[in-house]
């Protein structure tokens, strides 16, 4: 994800790859050297122009066509966004849990598995499979059998859970730990699924077909309704309207799957960071130290 000040607005505006002008004024280039022949071809009687009113009639099923196109790609980018949230404030309470609740001898363990459970949701989101930095912490056995599990995440957070419930033991007190740990699991892997399922279930192919042949027939189409009108003014004009025409539909292509390497999707490997960052601080074990001194004294 490109990281930028919203305060910028000459930068923001001049931005490139970030803002796909490449990808989206190629296509727009194509449509203004069609506007060229078209303007060319009126002069010498072989087409004219039909006015602008049923150029203005296509228009608004096509904007609709567009606005649910953009809206829908924004709501599975947002979707995503807030599943990833929620993994890291998950991941920040199981930090607790272990501070607290495990004996020092299962910690390192039992936080390379959860580092473990983000890294691999992350590459699997992008069609990969790793396991990120810190599986090395973890016995080389036990790595064989998380890589080869059918969903990594899940093998991942099911060997966290069982070091976790040997940790913690079997006393009373351990039972409501358990209960709470549960919970954060369990969102954990619910997180992981919807991830999944953003991944896995595109925008319906009909409709992203039949939104790009409506397009294009309203890009061919824009040289006819403004040639009367504008004269050669309208290849400039054809550039305009479809550089934006094309944009919109370029965003929501871009923002449909929220997890790959464009400059527009979520950072993973931020989130990635931030989780491990909370993991392995030593000061939470420092701090569940020390509340334990006090109370024992």
């Amino acid at each position: 994800m490109s990281s930028y000040d919203p305060g910028r607005w000459r930068k923001g505006f001049f931005a490139g790859r970030a803002a796909l002008t490449f990808p989206i004024l190629s296509r727009a280039l194509i449509a203004t050297a069609w506007s060229v022949a078209v303007h060319w071809m009126m002069g010498h009687g072989f087409v004219r122009s039909f006015g602008s009113l049923g150029h203005t009639l296509i228009g608004v099923p096509f904007a609709l066509l567009l606005v649910f196109r953009t809206n829908t790609s924004y709501d599975r980018f947002w979707e995503g966004r807030r599943l990833w949230g929620a993994i890291v404030e998950e991941t920040r309470h199981l930090a607790r849990h272990a501070a607290l609740d495990l004996p020092p001898a299962f910690r390192i363990e039992f936080r390379a598995s959860i580092s473990v459970f983000a890294h691999a949701l992350m590459h699997s989101l992008r069609g990969k499979r790793a396991l990120g930095p810190h599986a090395a912490a973890l016995p080389a056995d036990l790595l064989h059998l998380i890589d080869g599990a059918a969903h990594v995440p899940t093998a991942a957070m099911t060997h966290a859970s069982a070091l976790f419930r040997h940790g913690i033991g079997t006393d009373a007190r351990a039972t409501a730990i358990l209960a709470s740990f549960e919970d954060s699991c369990r969102s954990l892997l619910l997180s992981a699924g919807g991830c999944s399922r953003i991944r896995s279930t595109p925008v319906p192919f009909p409709y992203t077909v039949h939104l790009r042949r409506a397009l294009v027939v309203y890009a061919a189409t824009v040289p006819f309704a403004f040639a009367n009108e504008f004269g050669w003014l309208s290849v400039p004009a054809t550039l305009i309207v479809t550089f934006i025409l094309f944009g919109i539909e370029e965003l929501g292509v871009n923002s449909e799957d929220p997890f790959g390497f464009d400059p527009g999707d979520l950072p993973l490997e931020g989130f990635c960071q931030a989780i491990d960052a909370t993991l392995f601080d030593k000061n939470l074990d420092a701090i569940a130290a020390r509340k334990l001194d006090l109370a024992a004294s």
